[in-house]
């Protein structure tokens, strides 16, 4: 599943942070508007896990895999 698919209806307060591999080397950290306008080029990676941890705020944190 691509990124793109994967993140479809994610809301915009929820933060996303999309690494490389399992040492967690952070390639983009910040909300699904901001993947759509400044890291385009990930939006078709293939995901290959992921988890999300729910926030104080009522926002989600969602790690990707890639």
């Amino acid at each position: 599943m691509k990124i793109r698919e994967f993140l479809k209806g994610t809301r915009d307060n929820h933060i996303i942070n999309i690494s490389e591999d399992t040492n967690e080397n952070v390639v983009f950290e910040g909300t699904y508007a901001e993947l759509k306008t400044i890291r385009k080029d990930l939006l078709c990676a293939t995901v290959k896990s992921w988890d999300a941890l729910p926030m104080a705020d009522g926002s989600i944190e969602i790690g990707i895999m890639v």
